[in-house]
């Protein structure tokens, strides 16, 4: 699945866009699943960005060009894609959140036009973004507990259960 582009409205809503390009919703549904303040002056973070990604069954597993851990850049850099989508945070006028593909290509909420990460003058880290499967699309607050000697919660919707330790 190709992501439809979606621009950021605001200064600082480029990791809105990148969300809401990731989930297939639009920049206003993005908006309001980071709370709804508008990025004019400042922008949402990584931990924000995600934590909303989460919500939605989405795990991340982000590289930085600096290895703070080894106190040094990566020799070869950026690493070439190892997911279906990725979140890069790149520079232009200042730090810029951009969806990667896995074939290399940029989608950038400032701009329609396909990029490449080679069109910005840093990379400074990559998180490839990976759909967790979801046994049931229902909220926790549907589950109920079986009994207490099952050890097993069910949907209230659609009966899937699973483990009570996951809870």
């Amino acid at each position: 699945m190709i992501p439809k582009h979606v621009p950021q409205k605001h200064a600082k809503g480029c990791l809105v866009a990148t969300a809401a390009m990731v989930l297939g919703i639009g920049y206003d549904a993005a908006l309001a699943a980071f709370g709804g303040r508008v990025p004019e002056s400042e922008g949402y973070d990584f931990g924000e960005f995600e934590q909303v990604l989460a919500e939605h069954g989405w795990a991340t597993a982000r590289k930085w060009k600096h290895m703070r851990h080894l106190n040094r850049d990566r020799e070869i850099w950026p690493v070439a894609p190892w997911a279906d989508l990725h979140q890069c945070e790149v520079q232009t006028t200042g730090n810029h959140s951009v969806l990667m593909l896995r074939d290399g290509t940029v989608i950038d909420p400032l701009t329609p036009e396909p990029k490449r990460l080679s069109d910005y003058k840093h990379v400074y880290s990559i998180a490839a973004l990976t759909r967790i499967p979801q046994p049931c699309q229902h909220l926790d607050t549907f589950l109920v507990k079986d009994s207490e000697m099952t050890g097993r919660v069910h949907c209230k919707d659609c009966g899937h259960s699973r483990e009570w330790d996951a809870y």
